[in-house]
């Protein structure tokens, strides 16, 4: 059964990426991927690795521009502490690309 894995508020929360733009046979490449981390005690039951999840006062560091130095960047991306996040069922439909919506957060059983 796939799992979602939530703040305990269900506030929305920002994952650290990276992005680049380079040249491809026709025109512009647009690459981007989203940082992983060592798992906290909850999505360890899951799987390893976690995304990195930015506390919300570091937001603005990770995506400042002018912030390139790894020693102000590198205490941002361990994992999010597990006492601040849920776990619940989603239903396995999600993994269809055609399923959108919010009822991929609710198990089969439930809807």
């Amino acid at each position: 059964m796939p799992v979602w894995f939530h703040l305990k508020d269900k506030a929305p929360f920002g994952f650290a990426g990276v992005w680049d733009v380079w040249p491809g046979p026709e025109g512009k490449v647009f690459t981007v991927t989203i940082l992983t981390t060592a798992p906290n005690d909850l999505t360890r039951s899951v799987h390893d690795p976690m995304p990195v999840i930015l506390q919300p006062e570091a937001e603005a560091v990770w995506l400042d521009p002018a912030v390139d130095n790894p020693d102000k960047l590198m205490p941002l991306v361990g994992p999010y502490p597990a006492e601040w996040m849920e776990m619940a069922d989603a239903n396995p439909a999600i993994n269809q690309p055609s399923f959108e919506g919010p009822e991929c957060l609710v198990p089969p059983e439930s809807a």
